[in-house]
């Protein structure tokens, strides 16, 4: 079993070498350099920064949403208010 300090320099050169490269080195050859534990900790790592990914992905399509309805909701606004100005001004005549 790998210590902490010896996961953490694992975690560091992935880090360093980036998702793509730690991913073909597994996909391409079988697996890394390191044997089984540092492999279990590569596939650790990856499905970690994919879960940070969609969590991302999902915060930007809800803010996306939000911003779309606040830009609905704008739009309603000014045409309602615009309606009221014609029927008051006409109205006044």
């Amino acid at each position: 079993m790998a210590d902490n300090e010896q996961v953490e320099k694992w975690i560091s050169e992935f880090e360093a070498t980036g998702e793509q490269t730690v991913r073909d080195n597994i996909n391409f050859r079988g697996a890394l350099m390191g044997g089984e534990e540092k492999l279990s900790t590569a596939l650790t790592w990856l499905r970690n920064r994919e879960r940070r990914r969609e969590e991302e992905v999902t915060a930007a399509l809800n803010y996306i949403r939000w911003t779309f309805w606040v830009t609905v909701a704008a739009a309603v606004f000014v045409i309602g208010t615009f309606a009221v100005v014609i029927v008051v001004l006409v109205l006044h005549r």
